[in-house]
């Protein structure tokens, strides 16, 4: 959606499929049709393709020796109302094991973004990397979808638009961050604003599912060159994030 950082050969690929039952990933998972795509994978690139390991949520390989793939199945959605009502009927357990079926329309909300804002965001990440190296075991780790969500709040509060204001709104939001209630409503976001009413403060509310409230899913502990904590339930612990957050500069390109 326009927000990856240049030279990062990293991917996370959703496979939605009409095959892939809703209450047999609720019950077991996706483990068991992990082995099935390896396998499909490896006759279809031959020596292309280098399996590295399985999570429970995804399949990990490396294509032509560069580029990193994680491939998530996910069971295929008409809309983002029929998933949110199948979501409002499952515990927070059963919510996150279908967590990357909201890729599609994650991927959506940012790409009706403008352009500024993706170039932010584009700057939020290679700033986290070099603050919280995914190849280190690091405390506090702002997930892509969190940074994401936070300076598209601080280019909206910001006047000027430029990337000094748009760090100076970011640095107030993370300092702030247990007054924060943010949310979204219009194109691009699906979600009933009547859902507000489940949430304590602070929130910051998925745009794309109103069960997800990424304060707490968006930051976690990063575990050294581990992914799956892409996908965890995070802790909810901004302590580290505001402890370097002065250090951010949106004004510089990368």
């Amino acid at each position: 959606h326009g927000t990856a950082i240049p030279g990062n050969f990293d991917l996370d690929l959703v496979l939605y499929s009409r095959d892939i039952d809703c209450q047999v990933v609720i019950t077991k998972g996706v483990e068991n049709i992990l082995p099935k795509l390896n396998e499909y994978l490896s006759k279809a690139y031959g020596r292309n393709y280098h399996y590295i390991n399985r999570t429970p949520y995804a399949l990990q390989f490396k294509l032509y020796d560069t580029l990193e793939i994680d491939l998530l199945p996910s069971p295929y959605w008409s809309s983002a109302k029929t998933f949110q009502r199948f979501l409002a009927r499952r515990d927070p357990d059963d919510r996150r094991k279908l967590q990357s079926s909201e890729a599609k329309w994650e991927k959506l909300f940012f790409q009706q973004q403008p352009n500024e804002v993706k170039e932010y965001i584009k700057r939020a990440k290679a700033w986290r990397n070099e603050k919280w190296p995914s190849s280190k075991t690091v405390d506090g780790r702002p997930k892509s979808f969190l940074l994401g969500l936070l300076v598209l709040e601080a280019y909206r509060r910001s006047v000027r638009k430029d990337g000094a204001s748009v760090t100076r709104e970011m640095k107030q939001l993370v300092k702030n961050h247990r007054s924060l209630c943010i949310h979204w409503s219009g194109a691009g976001a699906f979600h009933d604003e009547s859902i507000l009413g489940q949430y304590n403060v602070p929130y910051i509310i998925d745009p794309a599912n109103p069960f997800n409230n990424v304060y707490h899913s968006g930051i976690s502990r990063h575990r050294a060159n581990n992914k799956e904590d892409t996908y965890g339930p995070g802790d909810g612990n901004w302590t580290v994030f505001v402890h370097y957050i002065d250090s951010l500069d949106l004004s510089v390109s990368i």
